[in-house]
């Protein structure tokens, strides 16, 4: 098959971070803001050990705010360790989670570095864990797709691409630029990542009403009861979900292995499996890279960029 219009590999993208920069990368969300989500300790490290690698694995410590921020009387908060104990409990019977957790090391690095670069805490790193199990194939049963879970008026709103032949939601470095936006954007709205966290369930003007009433707390907390059902579990949820997957990434982050690809330019109408023939790569390899092309064609009329495989080191 002669393929026209495909053009010599011009763009090299590195999904991979260097160790250096994802750890700057870390230290910068870290710094740039203090959220209210709270979270697992981190254990310390013992001396004569690296300090990229904690000397013990971190205690399942209840959840407590970052520094930086009090918090709330716990009256107010109307929150329990509990509550995030048994949708722990949940999620790790949950046959699919273990299978999510495998695929953080592949997306960790990209979204670790959207989420710096917007300002977001490194928390929500997990909140794909719960939306769509890392998977940029998954759809819910009203309509929202990728990843991160994008409804389709949103993703536009994001400068995604939803049409016959493109869907950018199922992009996982499109749709991820687009959620660290879309969480920066709601924070700045609603004053309180807890707050955040709920609206990017229900939707920022639920989230408005259901505080609107609050005389003094308009925290999430204190305000949880008249949110839907499934957003007043979902920040509890979310507070499970960083638990795993940090237990993960810390007993497996010597197996993580991110992807690694380049972007060649295609002629509009090149079925993917020939760009697969063209470059002497798996076409399964380059349906995965490229799930985003939901006929796995590129689109006619216009030449995409379509992601090849290459080896690891």
């Amino acid at each position: 098959m002669r393929l026209t219009g495909l053009s010599l590999p011009a763009v090299s993208i590195l999904l991979l971070c260097s160790a250096a920069a994802a750890g700057a990368a870390v230290r910068h969300a870290r710094g740039a803001s203090a959220p209210d989500l709270p979270s697992t300790p981190r254990a310390p490290v013992a001396r004569g050990t690296s300090p990229s690698r904690p000397a013990t694995p971190p205690r399942h410590a209840g959840p407590r705010p970052l520094p930086r921020r009090p918090p709330p009387p716990p009256a107010s908060r109307g929150f329990t360790s509990a509550e995030v104990d048994a949708w722990e409990r949940r999620l790790r019977e949950d046959p699919g989670t273990k299978r999510a957790l495998r695929r953080i090391g592949v997306y960790a690095p990209l979204i670790r570095h959207a989420l710096s670069d917007h300002t977001v805490p490194e928390e929500f790193l997990y909140l794909p864990l719960i939306e769509s199990e890392y998977l940029a194939s998954a759809t819910s049963r009203v309509g929202a797709a990728g990843m991160w879970q994008f409804m389709p008026a949103t993703a536009r709103s994001y400068g995604l691409e939803v049409s016959t032949w493109v869907d950018e939601r199922r992009d996982p470095i499109r749709s991820t630029l687009a959620a660290a936006r879309h969480l920066r954007d709601l924070h700045r709205e609603l004053g309180s990542w807890d707050l955040a966290a709920a609206a990017y369930n229900c939707g920022s003007p639920r989230v408005r009403r259901a505080i609107a009433g609050a005389r003094s707390d308009r925290g999430f907390w204190a305000n949880r009861s008249r949110l839907p059902p499934e957003t007043r579990s979902y920040v509890p949820k979310l507070l499970a979900a960083v638990r795993l997957g940090r237990m993960w990434e810390y007993r497996e982050q010597h197996h993580s292995r991110p992807l690694q690809f380049r972007e060649v330019l295609v002629a509009g109408g090149v079925p993917l499996e020939a760009v697969a023939v063209a470059y002497g790569v798996a076409a399964d390899s380059v349906l995965n890279l490229n799930p985003q092309l939901v006929r796995g064609t590129t689109p006619p009329g216009r030449r995409w960029p379509v992601r090849i495989p290459v080896a690891h080191p």
